[in-house]
């Protein structure tokens, strides 16, 4: 006879998810933070789709307090699209040169002439900017 026991501290556990809308970040919040024993989870994610700066980085605000929840949390984003709305570009500079650069790099982070590595810097660097100009909204 043969009954299974519990034997490991950790939980290894891998997954992937995809969102489409800011409306999607607290399901996709809502579903990890249901897993079991999160202090003792081991949690690779990979974040598919496509979202808009204010959502994105929404999303790494939430990322940001799963990981402080978790034992471990690597979530990895390679295949999830920035797409910026006017109002996130009115938020970041509404003429100036904060927004010449931010429009530069959503359309280096289109143009499909450049590396899939080379588009996905340039929604990095979008979303950074994107962060820090809020923040410098925030200090004054």
């Amino acid at each position: 006879k043969v009954t299974p026991h519990r034997t490991g501290t950790y939980r290894w556990l891998s997954m992937s998810e995809s969102v489409s809308a800011a409306t999607d970040l607290d399901a996709f919040e809502a579903r990890l933070r249901a897993l079991p024993d999160l202090s003792s989870l081991l949690l690779r994610i990979e974040i598919k789709g496509a979202l808009p700066l204010a959502a994105t980085a929404e999303l790494s605000r939430r990322m940001s307090l799963l990981d402080a929840a978790m034992f471990w949390l690597e979530a990895k984003s390679d295949g999830l699209l920035v797409r910026p709305t006017l109002e996130d570009f009115e938020r970041i500079d509404f003429q100036g040169v904060l927004r010449e650069a931010a429009e530069t790099l959503k359309v280096m982070a289109e143009d499909l002439t450049l590396s899939p590595i080379q588009r996905h810097r340039a929604e990095e660097a979008l979303v950074q900017m994107f962060l820090m100009s809020q923040q410098a909204m925030a200090a004054t």
